[in-house]
């Protein structure tokens, strides 16, 4: 039998699948790099104790009080849902280390971890207590 040439449709079909599994396998490999990335730089934050202290009438501490050093790149504290940057004492946070924002007696503040810009952790609670410290 004479060599058919092939049904150009056909060809055509069989290229799209081809380029449209090719890019779905990228976009799962990509996926998976980019949540075990995640996974792993979470981890240490997670492990830190914080705790909070009242300065004055003004202001609050976050304190790391225990686990493995970190960076505070990412740490920011929401005081009654408007986010402030604390003003960290060193580049890296290890036991003891602190860092000072205002916040108002009765305020709401949470403690917030921007993994990325879509993915914030709430790694602890507080409530700013009325007068001395708290």
């Amino acid at each position: 039998m004479p060599d058919m040439p092939e049904d150009p449709d056909r060809l055509l079909t069989v290229a799209v699948v081809g380029v449209a599994a090719v890019f779905v396998v990228a976009l799962g490999v990509l996926g998976y790099v980019a949540a075990s990335g995640n996974a792993s730089t979470a981890e240490p934050m997670r492990d830190v104790q914080w705790r909070f202290d009242r300065v004055n009438d003004s202001h609050a501490r976050i304190v790391h009080d225990g686990g493995p050093t970190v960076s505070p790149d990412g740490l920011m504290v929401s005081v009654d849902d408007i986010e402030r940057h604390p003003t960290w004492r060193s580049e890296t946070l290890s036991e003891g280390d602190s860092g000072v924002f205002r916040a108002d007696a009765g305020s709401d503040v949470a403690l917030l971890w921007e993994r990325n810009r879509v993915d914030r952790v709430v790694l602890v609670r507080w409530t700013v207590p009325d007068g001395g410290e708290g």
